[in-house]
Formats: structure tokens, sequence, C-alpha cells
């Protein structure tokens, strides 16, 4: 094959097959120079290098139009999601039509149509991208001459109370001691036995925000599914309503993946989403990083993983690492929002930690892969892996608990503390449970109930346990031991109102999603 041809044909098939790669690297924010990501800009080169040389006449345009589908179809399907929800098949049939006649009526022009069009559309998303810093720098505004009575909701996903983690295992005494420790010196009230009345985030976190019990599974969240651009949403309005009335500006703070904002239009809406490019500065080897990123692309979009991204022999399946997303200034950030805020605000923030996997050491380093990348499977474990997990787990709570030192502190430092009212809650526990096949069928779903037996405490306690501490004035500081659910306490102590008796229970799921109640405090009262 002539040299000049190939390498046009090298130039059309790389456009269409690597620049997406790298506009992915790009949104990520993880850096082409390092080895894994070089390597994989090798391998895609290296596809399309065969496809080029394969390629000739007729059978090239095929390659470049099937190539241009499958990478296309998925963003234009989300694209017009907000207009009509076109399936996957229906886009990708209409996308090659078109393409095809557009090839049919420009024959050779079509490539250079191509290569503009992908080389367009990349520039376009760097621009997009790397114009949006994970954290918006906070404004340099002067103080106000004394604090506001500020309002900061933090919810810390996965994050159980002390109570709930087992005291067998050392690392969990440990994290327990560091729990009470963090927030007894910074003059909260810590409910060390509190625990959720649902064992998922989409069901907890807007119970309490809407101040009830669900009537059924995924009530307050879309039935639990997210949109076309993989964002879940959760109902949030009476919460931030009663704080508008109040005259509170909101600023919520979430992952793109979870949105609170969607119909309770809050006064400002920050997101985070930088878990690849946190990922990229693990001291890990490369290998390793290249299986998490190709993996992470090739998850990306459902269509590209069918084609493997285009990663000839290479298929890794996508590991979240949810407690990298949350940007690691956000300490400092959030202090800096509620310093200088001109007016009374309510910050409401979600982080993922310490939510699974548990790869973060308690000075946060990254583990190795080896040791965390189940993390997420949720059957019941064998008791020595239940133990290695909770103890990582541990160790990922005593980290997020410096941070939360850092958060206090600062606060405490500018006088701002003294003023505000701060929650800090959990949504649920870590989830692990140990194999127990006589008493239950160990379904994969955290939220199912199918004991066939009385549910074990412990099993209860690692689904439902859940961190709450309160700082409010005129709030007495100290160790409250009730055993009460979140809501219940929130209602009493923010709200001045007692809850409904049927709060007292945790809520498991039948197999057509009706609420089962557990009276968790019930097996609980032989525990001191």
């Amino acid at each position: 094959m002539n040299v000049s041809i190939f390498s046009r044909r090298l130039l059309i098939v790389a456009t269409v097959i690597l620049l997406p790669f790298l506009g992915f690297l790009v949104s990520h924010r993880y850096p082409v120079w390092r080895p894994e990501a070089m390597a994989a800009v090798a391998l895609l080169l290296l596809s399309a290098a065969l496809l080029a040389w394969a390629g000739r006449g007729r059978v090239f345009y095929a390659v470049v139009l099937l190539c241009g589908c499958v990478i296309s179809a998925e963003p234009l399907r989300r694209t017009l999601s907000p207009v009509a929800g076109f399936s996957r098949p229906a886009v990708l049939v209409g996308l090659a039509l078109l393409a095809g006649g557009l090839a049919l009526a420009l024959r050779e022009r079509f490539f250079t149509l191509v290569v503009a069009f992908a080389g367009g559309m990349f520039v376009a998303h760097c621009v997009l991208a790397l114009g949006r810093p994970p954290l918006p720098a906070v404004r340099a505004a002067s103080p106000p001459r004394q604090p506001l009575d500020h309002v900061l909701f933090l919810v810390l996903d996965e994050h159980c109370g002390p109570a709930g983690l087992p005291q067998d295992i050392p690392a969990c005494r440990r994290a327990a001691g560091a729990v009470e420790r963090t927030f007894l010196r910074h003059g909260f009230r810590l409910f060390p036995n509190a625990f959720s009345n649902y064992a998922s985030t989409v069901s907890s976190v807007p119970s309490l925000l809407n101040g009830r019990l669900l009537a059924r599974r995924g009530e307050f969240s879309n039935n639990e599914l997210p949109d076309f651009f993989g964002v879940t949403h959760l109902e949030a309005r009476p919460f931030f309503e009663s704080h508008r009335k109040r005259g509170y500006r909101i600023l919520v703070f979430q992952d793109r993946r979870i949105s609170f904002a969607r119909t309770s239009a809050p006064s400002e809406v920050i997101e985070y989403s930088t878990e690849l490019g946190s990922f990229s500065e693990a001291p890990l080897p490369w290998t390793e990083k290249f299986a998490v990123l190709v993996g992470a692309y090739q998850a990306s979009d459902e269509l590209r993983a069918s084609w493997k991204g285009f990663f000839p022999g290479f298929r890794f399946g996508a590991r979240a690492l949810a407690p990298l997303a949350v940007p690691l200034d956000w300490p400092a950030w959030l202090a800096s929002r509620l310093e200088h805020a001109p007016e009374r605000t309510l910050v409401f923030a979600h982080l993922l930690a310490s939510h699974a996997p548990y790869l973060q050491r308690r000075n946060g380093e990254i583990r190795r892969i080896g040791q965390w990348r189940n993390d997420q499977k949720y059957e019941p474990a064998d008791r020595e892996a239940y133990r290695d997990r909770y103890a990582r787990y541990a160790e990922q709570i005593e980290y997020v608990q410096s941070r939360l030192d850092e958060l206090f502190s600062r606060l405490a430092r500018s006088g701002a503390l003294d003023r505000m009212t701060v929650v800090v809650a959990g949504d649920h526990g870590p989830r692990l449970r140990l194999r127990r096949p006589d008493q239950y069928g160990g379904s994969a779903d955290p939220e199912r109930y199918d004991y066939r037996a009385s549910p074990p405490l412990e099993d209860l306690l690692a689904r439902f346990s859940a961190l709450l501490a309160i700082r409010k004035p005129g709030l007495a500081p100290g160790s409250d031991g009730r055993k009460a659910s979140l809501l219940q306490i929130l209602s009493e102590i923010l709200h001045g109102r007692k809850a409904a008796s049927e709060t007292s229970l945790v809520f498991l799921f039948e197999r057509d999603g009706r609420p089962r109640g557990v009276p968790i405090v019930e097996l609980w009262r032989e525990r001191p």
C-alpha cells in the first residue's frame, strides 16, 4: 500500500477512535503523559493502523462509518434525550443512515468532514472541561464583621456510627475512638447508636430531607433510575424550601451522578467528579492504573463497551473510585465559602466518603488494587474477607475524620463555628455482611429482605448504623447513647417535634418493592 495513502487513512481512523479517548482523559483530568495513558494511546493507534491497513475502497468507507457510529451514537442519544427518548438501536440506525447518505453525496470530501467534525468536537470538549475547575475559587470578599448563623448539613456516604463498628476488630475500635475524639473536641453532641431507616442513599437521604418515611421503594428518586446522562435525581424540595423561607441562600455541593437540585432550584450548585484525576497521582504500578483507566473508558458508554473501546484484546471491568471523586481541598473550600458568605447560607454537601471501595489508608494513601477490587460486591463474605474489609473501611473512616478535623478547626479559628448549626450524618452503613447460609439467602441487593430467620444484629448494624453529630447554639455537647433513627433525632433537635413511632424501625424491601419494617431497637436492647 502506498505510504501516503496509508498515512491519510490512518489519520482519518485515528481521528475517529483516538480523539474521544483523549477527550475522556481531559474531562477526567487525567495527564496524557502518564505511562498508562500513553500505553492506552499507543494501543488505540495500533487499532487505527490495523483498520487503516485492512480497509480499501468501499470497505474503508464502511470502517470509518462503523467506527464513527459506535463512538457517536450514545453521546447523540443523550443529547437528544431532553427532546425525545430515542432507543439506542434507533439512534444508531438513524446515525448510520445519515452518515451513509453524506458519504455517498460527498465522496472523498466526506473524510475531510469527519476529521473536521471530530477535531472540532474535541476542541470544544477541552474548552468546556478545562474551563470548569473542580472547585471554583471563593470570591475575595471580606468576611462579615460578625459571623452569621449559617447551616452546614454534611452527608458522608456509607459512614456508620461508632457503635456500628465491630468491636472485636482492632482497626474498628481505633476508628470508633477517632470519631468520638473529633466530634467531642469540637463541641458536638454525638449519637453513637444512631441508625438510618434505609440501607441506600436514594432511600435514606431523601427520607431525611422530606421529613418522613417512604411509602414505596424509589418514591423520592424517580424509582432509583438514573437519567440518560447517568444522573440519579433525589427529591430535596421540602428541606431547601424550609430554609429559603427563613432567608437562607442555598448552596448544594454534590457529585454529578447524584443530584439534589432538579426540583429544588438551589441558589448555587457545585458539582465534583474528578476521581480518575486523583487516581493518576496514586503510587501504584502503571499497569494497575492502565487497567482502571481503560476499564473506566470502556464502561463510560454501553455501545463503546461492546467494542472494548477499540482496545484490541483488552476488556476490564470498570471500578468505581468513589472516595477519590471528592476534591482533596474540600475542607478548606467549604470553610472559605462559609467564612466569606455575605448572607445567611445553608450549605448542603453530599460527599462520597467513606464510600466503598476502601482504598485509602488512614493517611490518605491509596492501596494496591488487589486489596479493594471486590469491595463493592455486596454479597456476604466469609469471615476472613469480612474482617479484612472492615479493617480497611475503618482506616478510611480515620482518614475522613482527619479531614473533618481540618474543617472544624478552621471554622473554629475564624469564629464561624460558634454561630453555626452543623449536622454531620451518614446515610447508612457499609453493608458488609458475614455469610450465614442457614439464616438468609444472601442477596447482593443491600436493601432486599431475604432473611429466613430473625435478622442478625451485626447485619442490621452494617446496613443501618449511621454517623450523626450535631453542633447547634444552645445544644450541650457530649455523647448521647440513645438508640434512635436519624429521622427521630433530627426531628426533635432541629424542628422541635416528635417523629412518628414507625421511624424507630428500619426497612428492607420485599421482591415487589413493599417495605418491611424490622424492630432493630428490640434486637439491640441486649447490647449495652
